[in-house]
């Protein structure tokens, strides 16, 4: 029996085997993917500090990306939220704060051995949060941030509320690199 004559016997056997085969393979290579996402931590806190640029007061939150690759095409947003009662229920108004670099094209991969703190971005704004933020019962400040990560692609998408004033704003600025600490 030649070779060409057990493919025609077994041809059916081959390609069950064939489509078995790529349908675990696709499902280990989606699994595998899943590993690979973005992990970013947002600070717990807000550094209120003085520019030194322009010397206005400004506002800074802190991420930190935790992967060991880097993540990319990342936005962030800042909104302070208004709770409304109505005849149906609780609403939100949401007014935008704008963040000053709101799309930063990419942050690093994280390594606490090296020097450079590429793998932390600070997003700040000179909009007067204090002063919009007046009222802890029915307002709160959410930070959303979405980005990619490098390798598989895969979306992340972040959030952080900041619900009491006083416990939120810190005055100071953020230490360099791994640490949410304000100085």
């Amino acid at each position: 029996m030649t070779t060409l004559d057990f493919l025609k016997d077994n041809y059916l056997g081959i390609i069950v085997t064939s489509i078995l085969t790529s349908t675990i393979s696709a499902f280990l290579f989606i699994k595998l993917l899943r590993f690979y996402k973005p992990k970013i931590e947002i600070s717990p806190v807000i550094a209120k500090g003085i520019s030194t640029k322009n010397g206005q007061v400004k506002y800074t939150i802190k991420v930190i990306n935790r992967t060991k690759h880097r993540v990319y095409d990342i936005k962030a947003r800042l909104h302070i939220l208004k709770k409304f009662q109505t005849a149906t229920g609780e609403i939100e108004k949401s007014e935008l704060i704008e963040l000053k670099q709101s799309e930063p094209f990419v942050l690093a991969p994280y390594n606490k051995k090296k020097n450079n703190t590429d793998y932390a971005f600070r997003f700040l704004t000179y909009e007067d949060i204090e002063t919009k933020w007046d009222n802890d019962k029915v307002q709160f400040l959410k930070f959303r941030l979405i980005c990619r990560h490098e390798f598989s692609g895969n979306f992340g998408f972040f959030s952080k509320e900041y619900r009491i004033k006083t416990a939120t704003i810190k005055t100071g600025d953020f230490d360099k690199g791994d640490s949410f600490e304000i100085n």
